[in-house]
């Protein structure tokens, strides 16, 4: 079965007579209904009566970056709302503040990300290690040092080893706690 939502009747013209009018010769550009709903689709013009209306047909479910970015998010626009921008300009690109839970209209509230030093057991007992804690996207798995959202298309890679130069050493994931 086919997700996805078949939406009609936005009625964007009424006439007393809407004679002449050829749907097929009239071309909606998709894109900027993408950006606006966060769900990719298809967009055309029809004919009811008197009335010429907008329809939409989902070819799937939302994007997730363009809901977070996009109205009912951060309402980015434009080039604001490219992956790659960093419309509050504190040096995070969006889709890093998108998989890091940070606010991209506001500097101050960065993508989450700590660091602290501690001393731990097992392999490095005794000795003081650096503890990484970032923000991950809901539903996000963790198996070694490597994680796949598959719905929202961002893949996590944290590698550990004793300097900056090795990094074959285990890492330990702990279970998921509220920042």
């Amino acid at each position: 079965m086919a997700r996805g939502l078949f939406i009609t009747g936005f009625t964007i013209a009424s006439a007393t007579s809407l004679d002449g009018f050829s749907a097929s010769s009239n071309t909606i550009d998709a894109d900027a209904f993408t950006i606006a709903t966060g769900a990719p689709g298809t967009w055309s013009v029809q004919k009811t009566g008197n009335d010429l209306e907008l329809v939409y047909t989902s070819s799937g479910l939302p994007d997730p970056y363009a809901t977070w970015a996009g109205p009912g998010g951060f309402n980015l626009t434009g080039p604001d709302a490219a992956k790659g921008a960093d419309p509050d300009g504190e040096g995070q690109d969006n889709l890093t503040e998108f998989a890091l839970d940070g606010d991209p209209t506001n500097g101050a509230l960065n993508a989450k990300v700590f660091l602290r030093t501690g001393v731990v057991t097992g392999q490095y007992s005794g000795e003081e290690v650096l503890i990484l804690t970032i923000a991950v996207r809901d539903g996000t798995v963790f198996t070694s040092g490597t994680a796949v959202n598959a719905a929202d298309g961002i893949e996590y890679i944290v590698e550990g080893g004793p300097d900056l130069v090795d990094w074959g050493d285990a890492i330990f994931p702990l279970p998921r706690c509220l920042l």
